[in-house]
């Protein structure tokens, strides 16, 4: 029996423990408890969207998910969340066109909010094209300002979120394209304006580069990266405040640096599961996706050089996405926090370790970042 009197907040901590114990649909029934209690509880509704992109659900759990943000979205219909989640229930439901609507109406309300008179003329009706640039990664390092700044032109418009996370997903790419660009607006036909994501999984995955070479050859690149080690430390607090990781830091990330320190080359690392440290072997990932597109066509900033003079470096981003520069009158950081900083020992191994991949970094870019 689902505890559907208790605080959301109980049935969360539940849930989560569920889920991390391998009990998807106990805990997605709690998930769904939690937002009957409070329908205005975003951080169940955001788990819900955790569960349906992660996992496989039985129709009866999908039927009721469908329900639940159906009365959702029509008591909060600017709710985005909800509106998320009813199009990936859909999705999972095989109802593709039905979930292409709801993410069109998704995007059209986020467009309303932050872009206005883009919808002067109506919105368009026009070949949905899909994304004019990506921001591939890196996971903690920055993605999150950097897409805020970008979307902030008055020129680049929005996707339906931020992260789209279409080719590191296996369902989502079995729904097609079409299902992709759903979270784009329509541009119109005479140009001007851009539309873009940044989905930081992307830099890692192996099978990425190929895939978005294929359906979008002419995409702008952009990639931010941040100390590897800094990085490293990052994930691990930001593992801990979602509830994913229980053990101290320094235990964290020697037992990860255990597994690989001995080993030769970034292929070897690469083929062992480590939590925080394989994705900031750069160079390793850089090199697939250079492999699949012109050097020209990426541009690698560094995390300091966006903290430290924005204005700057959103310059460069823009020359890059071939777009008249705009300034900001406040370059807030997102999703920034404050921890303690790793004991001097295990810094020193992490340095270590890094170094030779940050030399090839640094050759393979022919760019200086001063990671020692």
């Amino acid at each position: 029996m689902v505890p559907v009197q208790s605080p959301p907040r109980e049935l969360i901590q539940e849930a989560d423990s569920l889920r991390q114990g391998g009990h998807i649909e106990d805990a997605t029934a709690l998930y769904l408890a939690a937002i009957a209690s409070n329908p205005s509880c975003r951080v169940a509704q955001r788990r819900l969207t955790k569960v349906m992109r992660g996992y496989e659900l039985p129709k009866q759990l999908l039927d009721q998910i469908c329900k639940r943000c159906t009365e959702l979205v029509n008591r909060q219909p600017n709710s985005h969340v909800a509106l998320e989640n009813l199009s990936y229930a859909l999705l999972r439901q095989g109802r593709v066109q039905q979930a292409n609507e709801w993410v069109q109406k998704l995007c059209y309300k986020l467009v309303k909010k932050t872009h206005p008179e883009f919808l002067r003329q109506g919105w368009p009706t026009g070949l949905r094209v899909g994304p004019q640039f990506m921001v591939i990664g890196a996971m903690k390092c920055g993605t999150t300002s950097l897409y805020s700044y970008l979307v902030s032109h008055p020129r680049i418009i929005s996707a339906a979120r931020k992260e789209v996370r279409f080719f590191n997903c296996r369902w989502s790419r079995d729904c097609g394209i079409e299902f992709y660009k759903s979270f784009f607006p329509p541009l119109p036909t005479d140009g001007g304006y851009l539309t873009g994501e940044a989905t930081p999984a992307y830099l890692r995955l192996p099978s990425v580069p190929e895939g978005v070479r294929k359906v979008f050859p002419n995409t702008r690149l952009i990639v931010i990266l941040r100390n590897p080690v800094h990085r490293a430390v990052s994930q691990y607090y930001f593992s801990v405040r979602r509830g994913n990781q229980g053990r101290p830091i320094q235990e964290a990330l020697s037992l990860d640096l255990k597994k690989v320190e001995h080993l030769g080359s970034a292929k070897e690392i690469e083929g062992v599961n480590t939590k925080y440290i394989g994705v900031g072997m750069y160079a390793f990932h850089l090199e697939k996706w250079l492999g699949r597109f012109p050097r020209e066509q990426l541009l690698v900033i560094h995390s300091d050089d966006l903290r430290h003079d924005p204005q700057t470096t959103m310059r460069r981003v823009f020359d890059h996405l071939r777009v008249e520069n705009h300034q900001l009158s406040d370059y807030k950081v997102q999703n920034s926090a404050q921890y303690s900083q790793l004991d001097r020992p295990l810094f020193d191994r992490l340095s270590r370790f890094y170094r030779p991949h940050n030399n090839q970094l640094e050759k393979l870019l022919d760019q200086e970042f001063g990671w020692k």
